[in-house]
């Protein structure tokens, strides 16, 4: 029997009812979602001509779903495999400046600058322990956190072990909006024109291993590698168990990552600028709509610390 088996099934509860199946009644699993949000907006008319506003949005939130088995995860109580979340923390900002000027009859212009702001910090069970290493696995955890943790123990017809593929997961958007848009009235012409100038700054840790292997890895245990040949396919669960008892998985894969910089840090610096002019004619059954993009985007890898 795999050494490395079973340490890993001293995270299994005993059995707390009679029998050889069905014999575990599993007690409640905490969830815990807590939010918290406000919005504020002011008016102000500075003059007859002049009008303002500022608008303010927040929303915050913390989610703990853990697993069954404690640091090795397992089901949770929204009854997925694998999908355990120790803590989430999020949050979401929105402000808004928006000044409106008429110089005439005929002429009026609004400037706006508006600020997005998304955060997410979600990490797995047994996000400060070597889980891995600690089983007997070896070349799964390393030294940083985006390691930390059980790999994936997966057999077939049982519920899975081990931190989520996704996990941990640290996300920081901000976007950035100029826009400034000019309306003249002449004659029976009307003409638009303006500007839509954005910046979007993506720092983003999340790592996902192809076929959803994951940082530390995922080792599959199906019937095959046990069931005799020309064997019945009835008890299959139990073939795949015991291909799990023996330490032979029949598949395994790791999601490996590449940093060119810093091994430890891994985000996304994206910005984008994006130019329109417009101009429309009152007098057409069908205005006539001209256009001129300018765009200009830059992808670049980005070291720094993820700040909150």
């Amino acid at each position: 029997m795999s050494a490395v088996a079973k340490n890993i099934l001293k995270f299994l509860p005993l059995p707390n009812l009679p029998g050889l199946n069905n014999n575990y009644l599993a007690p409640p699993i905490p969830f815990q979602l807590n939010t918290h949000s406000f919005d504020v907006r002011i008016d102000h008319q500075l003059s007859d001509k002049t009008t303002f506003f500022a608008k303010y949005n927040y929303f915050q939130s913390f989610m703990s779903d853990p697993g069954i088995f404690g640091d090795a995860a397992g089901p949770v109580a929204s009854g997925a495999d694998s999908n355990s979340l120790q803590e989430g923390h999020g949050r979401n900002q929105v402000m808004t400046l928006n000044l409106t000027h008429t110089f005439s009859t005929t002429l009026t212009t609004e400037a706006r600058f508006g600020f997005t702001r998304y955060f997410i910090d979600a990490k797995g069970p047994g996000l400060n322990r070597d889980l891995s290493k600690e089983v007997g696995i070896s070349g799964s955890n390393e030294d940083d956190p985006t390691h930390k943790g059980l790999a994936i123990i997966s057999i077939n017809g049982y519920p899975d072990f081990g931190m989520s593929t996704n996990l941990p997961t640290i996300n920081a958007d901000n976007i950035f909006n100029w826009v400034n848009n000019w309306t003249r009235v002449a004659g029976n012409h009307t003409f638009k024109w303006g500007a839509d100038i954005r910046r979007l700054r993506l720092d983003r840790l999340q790592i996902q291993g192809t076929s959803s292997f994951g940082p530390r890895g995922r080792f599959n245990f199906n019937p095959g590698v046990t069931l005799l040949r020309n064997g019945s396919s009835q008890f299959t669960f139990a073939t795949a168990f015991a291909s799990f008892l023996l330490g032979l998985p029949d598949q395994i894969g790791r999601g490996l990552r590449h940093d060119a910089d810093q091994p430890h840090d891994e985000s996304l610096l994206l910005r984008a600028r994006h130019l329109a002019r417009q101009s429309e004619a009152d007098v057409e059954p069908r205005p006539a709509l001209r256009n001129l993009h300018a765009n200009h985007i830059a992808i670049a890898g980005r070291t720094g610390e993820l700040r909150p």
